[in-house]
């Protein structure tokens, strides 16, 4: 399980504060220690675009063992941040740490995925014969079968959760959306599954419910599976 956010703003300093939280969210995730999910440890990543620069990086390691300064970006930003804690040891590692990125239709996407879809289902689906993991699946599933597909992934495919964070670009014409989606199975876990909104500023947020323990204030749940757009 992992703990994300997203940044649609024109603020590093907010960025920043963000970026703050979800390392301390990964550190010691005070929500997550109820179900299992005590800290963080197996990778992170982030993509930041302003319609000039695409910055992207994954790492294998926790976010809290690295000291990784953020670039300055001017103008308006858009962000994806994870810190991953994997739902199995068998996809492990930089290459499977999140947001994915796939430029499969129209549009390049990211994306960051808190929660299990099946891969054995996908992969049939699909007809993808290749190992993937199953965000990895997800993600080519909506960018063969359009953005509105995630339903069907929440209706069809979805085991435990599918909180979703996506940046689509358009190859045509630089169209920029972030969309997010707040869905799972286990309402018993809905204080750690639950995203919430963060009106900043400069900007707004979607994040994980522990990033609210750790410096970013918001009540505003997310209304629960409905893809909405930030």
């Amino acid at each position: 399980m992992c703990r994300m956010f997203a940044y649609k703003g024109n603020s590093m300093d907010e960025l920043n504060k963000l970026y703050k939280a979800l390392i301390e969210s990964a550190r010691n995730d005070a929500i997550g220690s109820k179900f299992g999910y005590g800290n963080h440890p197996d990778g992170f990543g982030y993509v930041i675009y302003n319609k000039s620069d695409i910055c992207y990086y994954r790492s294998e390691k926790p976010i809290y063992e690295e000291n990784v300064k953020l670039p300055e970006i001017k103008g308006d930003i858009y962000a994806i941040f994870l810190a991953r804690k994997a739902s199995g040891k068998k996809h492990i590692g930089v290459v499977y740490s999140h947001p994915f990125m796939d430029n499969y239709g129209e549009n390049v996407i990211f994306m960051a995925h808190n929660g299990l879809v099946s891969e054995d289902k996908l992969k049939i689906k699909l007809n993808y014969k290749y190992d993937a993991s199953d965000t990895e699946l997800a993600l080519y599933y909506i960018s063969k079968y359009g953005i509105e597909s995630v339903y069907e992934l929440m209706n069809n495919y979805t085991e435990s959760s599918l909180n979703l964070l996506m940046l689509s670009i358009s190859k045509i014409n630089k169209e920029t959306s972030l969309y997010y989606l707040n869905y799972y199975k286990n309402k018993e876990k809905s204080e750690y599954s639950d995203m919430y909104r963060a009106k900043l500023n400069h900007g707004e947020a979607i994040i994980s419910s522990t990033l609210r323990l750790n410096g970013i204030t918001t009540d505003e749940k997310i209304e629960f599976g409905k893809l909405l757009k930030l």
